[in-house]
């Protein structure tokens, strides 16, 4: 047996696994995302003459949020900023993502919106190793499916020199229709401290 597909997107084709499994695969971009298509595969057996048979698979790719951690240098002592993208195809009421950090490393974290349309952002401590970021959208406004920087994350750490590594855990959010959203992990930060001894 022989698979293929009729005017797909370049990024779905179709192959027969051991002579009678279809595999479909499928690697849609980011500018896919919340699309539904038609995919139509012909499926073609080797006999003589051939024959072959036609079916109509229906794919939805879902929406997405991503988010991005920036990097920064400080002085030791003084709080590190990081800079937070969010990229969706999907307007957003709120998104939350974990960060991991190095033991017992954070003295202070907090987070500073940068759009209006955010009001209200807050760093809860999960554990020594983790901390929890929301950013909650404003009443009646959203996020816009978009890539934007929406704020900042500001740590006071407790090394003298060194780096930090804000490694990104987990991203959630809520679409301005109610549905959740599993995120993808993007870029993790880093805070590269200045020793005061130098």
């Amino acid at each position: 047996f022989t698979a293929s597909l009729l005017s797909a997107q370049d990024w779905a084709s179709a192959s027969v696994v051991d002579g009678t499994n279809l595999v479909i695969c499928i690697s849609p971009a980011m500018k896919d995302a919340g699309s539904t298509n038609l995919l139509q595969v012909v499926i073609t057996d080797n006999g003589v003459p051939s024959l072959s048979s036609t079916q109509t698979v229906l794919l939805t790719v879902p929406d997405f949020v991503k988010v991005d951690l920036g990097s920064t240098s400080v002085n030791a002592g003084q709080a590190g900023c990081v800079p937070i993208t969010v990229s969706s195809s999907a307007s957003l009421t709120n998104v939350q993502f974990l960060v991991n950090v190095p033991d017992s490393s954070v003295v202070t974290a907090n987070v500073n919106p940068g759009v209006a349309s955010i009001c209200n952002g807050t760093v809860q401590t999960v554990s020594p190793t983790q901390l929890r970021v929301a950013l909650q959208a404003c009443p009646g406004q959203f996020l816009t499916a978009t890539q934007q920087q929406v704020g900042t994350l500001c740590l006071t750490v407790t090394n003298q020199s060194g780096t930090v590594p804000l490694t990104l855990a987990q991203v959630t959010a809520v679409e301005l229709n109610g549905t959740p959203l599993t995120g993808q992990l993007g870029t993790s930060g880093l805070i590269t401290i200045i020793s005061s001894n130098v």
